[in-house]
């Protein structure tokens, strides 16, 4: 009786809500493309415009476009290991699988060395320092 009403009017909440958030995520998809390039406009060398418009791209499936971008991305920060495994991303989605999986080691080997050269802010030092045991900062 009363738990089975109270468990159909859950379920129907979450699909709701699940319904809302995908609607949202489409609308800042298509907002959020609009931004990038217009920022792009201002700023047309700038690394993390480049990557984020280049990523959204792949997420619509919209492959060559995102492979132009990110490629210029990874021009840019050659050792970004985030631009780098975006852009392997968007090409092997796109069929282009030997050239990902080449841009997939680079990614790797980018990951492993921000893992080993992070930076921090030590106390009283004035400046970064690169130590051991601090948040890589290679995939802002």
């Amino acid at each position: 009786g009363l738990l089975a009403a109270v468990l159909a009017l859950a379920a129907g909440l979450v699909e709701a809500l699940t319904r809302r958030s995908w609607e949202l995520s489409q609308h800042w998809t298509r907002g959020g493309a609009a931004l990038l390039e217009a920022i792009l406009q201002q700023f047309p060398e700038d690394f993390s415009t480049i990557k984020d418009l280049g990523t959204l791209h792949a997420r619509r499936g919209e492959h060559t476009e995102a492979q132009r971008l990110l490629s210029k991305a990874v021009r840019l920060r050659p050792s970004h290991a985030g631009a780098l495994l975006n852009l392997a991303t968007a090409m092997h989605q796109a069929g282009a699988r030997a050239e990902a999986e080449g841009r997939y080691r680079e990614a790797r080997g980018a990951s492993l060395a921000a893992l080993g050269a992070r930076r921090c802010w030590l106390p009283g030092a004035g400046s970064p320092r690169w130590e051991a045991g601090c948040v890589a900062d290679a995939t802002e």
